[in-house]
C-alpha cells in the first residue's frame, strides 16, 4: 500500500471513529432529555422542577401514589443542574388528584449532573411482603425524602402472606374478610353457594390473623 492509499485509509478510519463517538454522545444526551420522578409513597405528590438557581419552574404537576411520571418540557440536558421538589398531600385515593389542599411535607433535592435523571420519593415502611403489591404495604408516611436508588425502603418487618382456601358448603352467599398488612385494612371475598375461594392473608405480629364470615341472602 502506497502512502496516498494509507492516508486515505487512515482518514476513513478517523471519520468512522468520530461518527461512532458522535452517535454514542447523541445516545447519552438523549438519556438526559427528561427527568423521571418515581413516587414510592401512598400519598399524592405535587412535583415542581426548578433550574440551577431555583428561580424558574421548568415542569410541575401531580404524581399519583405509587406511580411515576416523566418530565420533558424543561429542555433537560446531561450538563444541566436541576432541583426537584415534592409537596406531599394527605390524600391516598389514586382515582383522582386531591386538588390544592395544604402540604403535609415538603422536600427538595438536586438532580445529579450526568445520565441518571431518575429520582425516587420514599417514606418509611413498617411492613412489606414480596407476595403483596406495594399499595398493600404498611407505610409510616410521616417522613419523606428523595433518593437516587430504585430500591424501596427496607421495611421494619418482612411479612409472609399465605393462601387460605374457602369452601362454601352453605346455600347462601358468604362474604369473607381477611386482614391485610396494615392494621384495620381488610380484603373482602365473596363466595357463592357451593363455590371455592382462594384468599390471601397476612400475619403481622402482634396483630393475629382473624377471619369473619357474614351470611347474605
Amino acid at each position: 500500500m502506497n502512502r496516498s492509499m494509507c492516508r486515505r485509509a487512515c482518514a476513513t478510519l478517523l471519520l468512522l471513529a468520530a461518527a461512532i463517538a458522535g452517535g454514542a454522545n447523541a445516545w447519552a444526551a438523549a438519556g438526559c432529555g427528561s427527568i423521571v420522578t418515581h413516587n414510592y409513597t401512598p400519598k399524592w405528590a405535587w412535583i415542581t422542577i426548578y433550574d440551577a438557581g431555583k428561580m424558574r419552574q421548568l415542569d410541575w404537576g401531580y404524581v399519583a401514589p405509587l406511580s411515576e411520571r416523566e418530565w420533558r418540557s424543561g429542555g433537560y440536558s446531561c450538563a444541566g443542574i436541576y432541583h426537584v421538589r415534592a409537596e406531599l398531600k394527605a390524600s391516598e385515593d389514586p382515582s383522582h388528584d386531591p386538588g390544592n389542599p395544604p402540604n403535609i411535607f415538603d422536600t427538595t433535592m438536586q438532580v445529579p449532573i450526568g445520565q441518571q435523571h431518575d429520582v425516587y420519593l420514599k417514606t418509611p415502611v413498617k411492613a412489606s411482603s414480596t407476595q403483596a403489591k406495594m399499595q398493600d404495604w404498611w407505610y409510616d408516611a410521616t417522613r419523606f425524602w428523595w433518593d437516587l436508588s430504585m430500591s424501596p425502603p427496607q421495611a421494619e418487618k418482612a411479612v409472609t402472606m399465605f393462601a387460605w382456601g374457602i369452601e362454601n358448603a352453605t346455600g347462601l352467599t358468604v362474604v369473607f374478610e381477611t386482614p391485610m398488612l396494615r392494621p384495620g385494612t381488610r380484603n373482602r371475598y365473596c363466595a357463592a353457594p357451593g363455590a371455592h375461594v382462594s384468599a390471601i392473608l397476612a400475619y403481622v405480629p402482634p396483630y393475629a390473623v382473624t377471619r369473619s364470615l357474614m351470611l347474605t341472602t
